[in-house]
């Protein structure tokens, strides 16, 4: 009966968080190429995730920096597939920060720095979305030292979670199998301080993953996706915090975002800190430094992480690398820059990268920018899910 009540609530807030209708207008400085085709209105967004014709869209709940506690979070589900987007579904799990990933075909996972309140003995929750109207709830497990970001390992049913990269060295592997009962499936650790975000990069010829946080990047050896082994180090002293890190499409290009906790310049695009960073991993073993971009504009010349203050609501002055990937078969790198609002990259030539597309609504707190099945999509903190087309953007043929 509990858990009927609590989804009713959900469902009532719901109402409340997305409102029938256009948000109000704001102001949006974006290149030409740029045109905004869909916008789902809500507060909170976090990272996406993507199942066919489905996106998951992660909403930020619990304490925040103010110190409120908002009963409403978990995922809205989109249904992309039509002419226009449309948010067709809801997995109600408040908890704090929201991390979301595809675990399987219809299965969403969602990941928390402490226990949701839609499973107290969790941190990492697991929902069937087969009716994407009526997601529902399935099993959960409590990561080792805590799930802040979740990243399901290609081809098989693994999660790697991690608990965020500022202190515990302890990896969790989980094994989503059966999603009514997952299982620790293995644990490492990832010294100095453990990872805050995983991503891979497989083919036939290697098997690589890489791990971010606790002031340095390491290159893995996941070929047994159980047992990684650490194949190389990347310390720079300009990246405050290594927040993420991915390879491009042809394994080449590593990029490396830094969400700078001390202030960062926001104008120049000359910022030491809060840039992107780009290493040639040719060599996986023997990473080299080719470049890096910082943004160009921000809702105040100087940012520093964790600022809040009365324009959103959320985040004033953010202005740091965030959430990115790469268009397929290409090197043109889709990112978040908080209230930098979002990019295009174009990095054929990392030594001199070029930013080919921007869109900066002037309340934007843009925590993901993503490619997906033609568009830029963006989950921001204070505008929510929106939709953009870029022109001329597009993914390469892959060789027959």
């Amino acid at each position: 009966m509990k858990a009927r009540v609590f989804g009713l609530v959900v469902a009532l807030l719901i109402v409340v968080v997305l409102p029938a209708g256009a948000a109000p207008e704001v102001a949006v400085d974006k290149s030409d190429n740029v045109k905004a085709v869909a916008h789902i209105p809500y507060e909170g967004g976090s990272e996406l995730a993507f199942d066919g014709n489905l996106v998951y869209a992660g909403q930020f709940n619990g304490k925040f920096n103010r110190g409120e506690i908002r009963e409403q979070g978990g995922a809205f589900i989109i249904d992309i597939g039509k002419k226009k987007p449309k948010a067709v579904g809801y997995a109600p799990c408040p908890g704090d920060d929201a991390d979301v990933a595809t675990a399987g075909r219809r299965l969403l996972a969602i990941s928390y720095n402490q226990p949701p309140l839609c499973d107290p003995t969790s941190n990492i929750v697991l929902f069937d979305t087969s009716n994407p109207r009526r997601p529902k709830q399935l099993g959960g497990i409590q990561a080792a030292g805590g799930a802040h970001t979740i990243t399901p390992y290609p081809g098989k049913p693994l999660i790697y979670s991690s608990p965020g990269g500022l202190g515990s060295q302890a990896e969790s592997i989980i094994d989503v199998s059966n999603p009514k009962k997952p299982v620790l499936a293995a644990t490492f650790n990832a010294p100095p301080l453990g990872c805050h975000d995983w991503s891979f990069h497989i083919t036939k010829d290697e098997k690589l993953g890489f791990c971010a946080g606790g002031g340095q990047v390491s290159i893995w050896d996941v070929s047994d996706p159980l047992a990684p082994s650490r194949i190389s180090v990347i310390v720079n002293p300009l990246v405050e915090f290594p927040h993420y890190a991915l390879a491009s499409p042809d394994g080449d290009l590593l990029v490396i975002d830094d969400e700078a906790f001390a202030g960062h310049e926001c104008v120049s695009g000359q910022s030491p800190t809060g840039a992107a960073f780009f290493y040639d991993i040719s060599n996986p073993t023997l990473p080299v430094p080719v470049g890096r971009f910082a943004p160009k504009r921000g809702s105040q010349p100087v940012g520093v992480y964790g600022d809040v203050g009365p324009v959103n609501g959320w985040a004033d002055s953010w202005c740091t690398s965030h959430h990115f990937n790469f268009v397929p078969g290409t090197r043109n790198l889709v990112i978040s820059w908080f209230s930098g609002g979002s990019s295009v990259l174009d990095l054929t030539n990392p030594s001199l990268p070029e930013e080919i597309a921007y869109y900066h609504p002037e309340d934007a707190v843009a925590w993901t920018a993503h490619w997906y099945n033609g568009y830029v999509l963006i989950n921001d903190m204070a505008r929510g899910f929106e939709m953009l087309q870029v022109k001329g953007l597009k993914e390469a043929k892959k060789k027959s």
